[in-house]
């Protein structure tokens, strides 16, 4: 029979009535003999907490790395990975962690029991080697805190397996190395599409999957103040992502996700969410991910099937061998609030952004943000929106378009298709035919046709100016059909005659300033003195522009000068 230490050894990690403490204090891994309380083995304290009733806890000391090297199979902790099949909390007793290292042997934790929640805090759990998941198998919900799981390795998952949901609060899963199948992950599998996860304060880098590198998570998910990166697929496995894959709605907030790598997607791939379902990015950062197949690899940053809201967040410096080098979404809903996206590449269309839909109306709203810098090979410098459906719908407002390239057509925007609502941008400084080679129309914005039918493109209280093509390209400033909503100021070159009527003002000096941080959450191009566009705009102009300044005799364009 296993000995309890008491309440008064435990102090105050003494235990809730009707459970046991048991205090791991031998490092060794002996045959087990029972838990004593001079000397007890993990292996003991495990086997002991599976045959106490309640959530018992499992004391480690701080500092100390208890190695299992009993090889072989078994369902109760005896040899091989340790079993826990009743609620438990392990955790190191102390400052710092205690390290757990299954030395190879095996799996570092099996979890086979869905009622045996398990509490892990402040472990590092390392030197997992098993059939399915290296570190941790759990059937009941896993929760960590303040821990590390590093270094493991599996057929399918390399760190952790989750079959009923997962908290990871403040802790490291890193470095870890799944198997080469579609599905494996390196980090995390949290494989219930009805338990949630919740990652908080946690890294998730280094891992390696065939499937997908960091994690994929098939339910509800909510990822806050972490950091998701380096994790690439396998080379030369159908890795669908590096960072994330999410088959469930999915919250990110304040999360940085940078420098993964996939074949098809870098960053996150949420194609899983089937286009109904939400993927809400907030105060994130998306930075330099890859994905590197060419023409599939979309969506560098965020590929998506889902309805998509990215709000003051930055998606910067990814590359996308297919469609989209920031981002790309075909579902219902897109919202672009308050961003950036710069410095983004696609070797095809969209080099920030590419939006397509796929059998349903696309409805897309941007606002008070800033598409820089970003370069596609194909169409679409800065945007590409290109859609089957009529009703697809895109609204662009308070936002600057500046400095991006196509080497074809659309320097800045590239619209074809649907119905499309510009009112107070800043278009100015693209360049369409950028690589001078085979032509290119639209360095600021070209509309054209999507399956036989042609955008309607409405454009009210915009700039567009100074925008470029190259030797062999045409119609710098725009190019193809609009309707112009009056207050319009467009640069004196040749094409975007339907944007210079009698309500629309032809400059060939706008007097702008330089694209940078004069004001406001994003990047703007401000108005110098004595620009034709200062109180020239419509009474249809925004009462505020993207800065967040009131208009009162409002300006072309997205800056409001005071």
């Amino acid at each position: 029979m296993a000995v309890a230490v008491s309440a008064v050894v435990a102090g105050t990690l003494a235990p809730a009535a009707g459970a046991e403490t048991f205090v791991a204090n031998r490092l060794g891994d002996p045959p087990p003999g029972g838990c004593r309380p001079a000397a007890c083995t993990l292996r003991e304290a495990v086997i002991a907490a599976n045959s106490s009733a309640g959530n018992d806890r499992i004391l480690l000391r701080a500092g100390a790395r208890y190695r299992l090297r009993r090889a072989g199979i078994d369902d109760a902790a005896a040899v091989g990975d340790l079993d826990v099949t009743d609620p438990v909390t392990i955790r190191a007793r102390g400052h710092g962690r205690a390290t757990i290292d299954a030395t190879r042997t095996d799996r570092v934790l099996d979890i086979p029991d869905p009622g045996a929640r398990s509490r892990l805090v402040r472990l590092a759990l390392r030197g997992g080697d098993g059939a399915g998941a290296g570190g941790i198998n759990a059937e009941s919900r896993l929760i960590l805190v303040r821990s590390v799981i590093a270094g493991n390795r599996g057929t399918d998952d390399g760190g952790i397996r989750a079959g009923a949901g997962l908290t990871a609060r403040a802790s490291r899963i890193v470095n870890n190395r799944g198997g080469a199948g579609f599905d494996a992950a390196g980090g995390l599998d949290s494989d219930s599409p009805t338990d949630d996860v919740l990652i908080a304060a946690t890294e998730i880098s280094g891992n390696r999957g065939g499937g997908i590198g960091g994690a994929e998570i098939e339910g509800p998910a909510t990822i806050v103040s972490s950091e998701i990166s380096a994790n690439p697929g396998r080379p030369g496995m159908a890795a669908m992502g590096g960072g994330l894959r999410l088959n469930g709605p999915t919250r990110i907030d304040r999360t940085t996700i940078a420098r993964n790598i996939g074949q098809s997607v870098g960053g996150i791939d949420a194609e899983g969410l089937g286009g109904g379902d939400q993927l809400a990015v907030l105060r994130s950062r998306i930075r330099a991910n890859r994905a590197v197949e060419a023409g599939f690899g979309d969506g560098a940053g965020i590929k998506a099937y889902a309805r998509l809201r990215l709000v003051r967040s930055e998606v910067r410096g990814n590359r996308a061998g297919g469609g989209g080098g920031g981002v790309a979404n075909r579902g219902e809903r897109t919202v672009i609030a308050t961003t950036i996206l710069r410095a983004n590449r696609s070797d095809q269309e969209g080099g920030g952004l590419a939006l397509t839909d796929t059998g349903a109306p696309h409805l897309v709203r941007i606002s008070r943000s800033t598409l820089r810098d970003n370069h596609a090979v194909g169409d679409g410098g800065g945007l590409s929106f290109v859609v089957a459906e009529p009703s697809s719908f895109l609204q662009a407002v308070n936002s600057t378009v500046a400095g991006n390239r196509a080497d074809d057509n659309g320097g800045g925007l590239e619209l074809r298709g649907g119905v499309a609502n510009l009112n107070a941008l800043t278009v100015a400084r693209n360049r369409a035919d950028a690589d001078e080679a085979a032509g290119g129309a639209g360095g600021g914005i070209y509309q054209g046709d999507a399956f036989g039918v042609g955008a309607a493109v409405v454009v009210s209280n915009s700039l567009l100016a100074l925008n470029r093509v190259g030797p062999d390209g045409s119609d710098p400033q725009c190019s193809g059909t609009y309707t112009s909503g009056g207050g319009n100021l467009i640069t004196a070159r040749p094409g975007c005659t339907d944007l210079a009527g009698p309500q629309d003002l032809v400059r060939a000096n706008p007097r702008i300033g330089r694209l940078g941080a004069h004001g406001g959450p994003t990047p703007t191009i401000p108005l110098r003195r004595r620009s034709p566009a200062i109180n020239s705009a419509r009474g249809t102009a925004p009462s505020r522009d993207q800065r967040g300044v009131r208009r009162r005799n409002p300006d072309i364009g997205a800056y409001e000068r005071r």
